[in-house]
């Protein structure tokens, strides 16, 4: 688990494609100190395992389905992205709890500049309806406030600060970038409940008349 408070941008160094796995080696620099193969670090905001760490260079293996639904497709040799070590007990909890398990990619779609930035995107249409204003969501693997989500263009924004400018990549984006998604939990499943509460109501509606 995790918070969605990134601890730093960190750079690419290289990355090896085979038929079965694309592997990230990543400079993690300080925040490597203590890190074992096997730990859990969320990689633009992607569970992944370390699979090496060798001297403050970590490697990630990243399976074909994982690279299908987000944005480390893109990544290469000086690409930044965004780190945090797993949470571990006692620890603040400042963002909001995080898994790593990302939904989807939503387009960067307008940029207002600015000390405080805000970042208008857009998402997929199965995933419009779990959009909900003023709710959390983690955008490459930034804990966020949904500023405000119009349902019929599937567009939503949220507003950046200059420290979450200045410690994440999201500072660097540009129109037309994509970010990886994860709904909250919670938003989830309560979304998801209600649909099947209401579709078990329309079925017996239906087979009463």
């Amino acid at each position: 688990m995790f918070t969605g408070l990134v601890a730093n941008a960190c750079s690419v160094v290289s990355v090896d494609d085979s038929e079965s796995v694309r592997r990230l080696n990543i400079a993690l620099g300080e925040l490597s100190a203590g890190l074992e193969t096997g730990a859990s670090v969320a990689i633009n905001g992607v569970c992944l395992t370390v699979a090496m760490i060798d001297d403050g260079l970590a490697s990630f293996d990243v399976v074909p389905a994982t690279v299908s639904v987000t944005n480390l497709d893109s990544l290469h040799s000086g690409s930044l992205v965004n780190v945090e070590r797993s949470l571990r007990i006692g620890d603040e909890i400042g963002g909001h709890l995080v898994s790593g398990h990302v939904c989807t990619t939503a387009s960067v779609v307008d940029i207002e500049l600015g000390d405080n930035r805000g970042i208008e995107f857009e998402v997929p249409i199965e995933w419009s309806r779990y959009m909900i204003a003023k709710g959390f969501i983690a955008l490459n693997g930034v804990s966020l406030t949904l500023d405000w989500f119009d349902t019929a263009s599937r567009r939503g924004r949220v507003n950046l600060i200059p420290e979450t400018l200045q410690r994440t990549t999201l500072g660097g984006l540009e129109v037309g970038d994509h970010l990886n998604v994860e709904i909250d939990a919670q938003t989830l499943a309560t979304v998801n409940t209600v649909e099947r509460y209401l579709d078990a109501r329309s079925g017996v509606a239906q087979s009463e008349s």
